[in-house]
């Protein structure tokens, strides 16, 4: 079934699900720069998947290395949905993939060999649906990009961007407290900018948001290396290059 959109006064209630992926394995690569004699850290990491069929929509949002280059099978050229298609397994494992058009509040669907795949924009995150019947098991691989930076200007509608949260993601203890929280999160990105950290809630199959600096409700647990949906405050772009470990 084609996936459905939220509209822009309920943007949490897409009925579409998602599942934490599950994290594999985390590299450091030390890349000496001959030219300086100094040595640059970039992470890099593993991540696999294992999604089998569900009763639902069969969709996971997925979090992306920010430097992601599997084979290129799609668009020569071009990182785009069906090099992801391939990399997860391709038509057997993978029915398609998604993405967030921010500007309409809408999804755009891709079904893996169709032809015509969407690109994919670093530091996106995507959600992935099974083949009819099928178990999506697969990994992707790839590094970080020290220099990224995220700015996400107001785009009306729903005001949603789905990131891809860093592997190796640093927010300073607070009070204690070793849990990263959706609070925590929000002040790293900036209260003045962020109005809410969104992100699926497995068991009860429902988006759920958090509003930065609410007094009412506990902030959820944020877990690295995991998708998560941000919204502007009203006007307001949101800049941001995570600090990492």
């Amino acid at each position: 079934p084609a996936a459905t959109a939220p509209s822009p006064k309920a943007p949490f209630s897409p009925q579409a699900g998602l599942a934490l992926p599950i994290l594999a394995v985390a590299l450091l690569f030390l890349v000496a720069s001959a030219a300086s004699s100094q040595v640059a850290v970039v992470m890099g990491f593993t991540r696999q998947f294992n999604f089998p069929p569900t009763t639902g929509p069969n969709l996971h949002w997925i979090s992306l290395p920010w430097v992601y280059e599997p084979v290129d099978v799609g668009t020569i050229g071009t990182l785009d949905a069906e090099d992801l298609c391939q990399d997860l397994g391709g038509v057997a494992a993978v029915g398609s993939i998604l993405r967030w058009n921010e500007a309409s509040s809408t999804f755009t669907e891709y079904a893996c060999g169709a032809g015509g795949p969407f690109a994919l924009v670093e530091g996106t995150a995507y959600a992935v649906r099974n083949a009819p019947g099928a178990t999506l098991l697969g990994a992707v691989a790839g590094v970080h990009d020290n220099s990224f930076t995220y700015s996400i200007a107001p785009s009306g509608g729903s005001q949603l961007s789905w990131l891809s949260v860093p592997y190796h993601l640093r927010i300073p203890e607070r009070h204690g407290d070793l849990l990263v929280t959706a609070e925590d999160l929000c002040r790293q990105i900036g209260s003045t900018e962020i109005l809410a950290i969104v992100r699926w809630d497995e068991p009860s199959a429902a988006y759920q948001a958090y509003g930065c600096g609410s007094e009412l409700d506990a902030p959820f647990e944020i877990e690295r290396s995991t998708a998560y949906g941000v919204v502007n405050r009203a006007g307001q772009t949101i800049t941001w290059q995570p600090i990492h470990y």
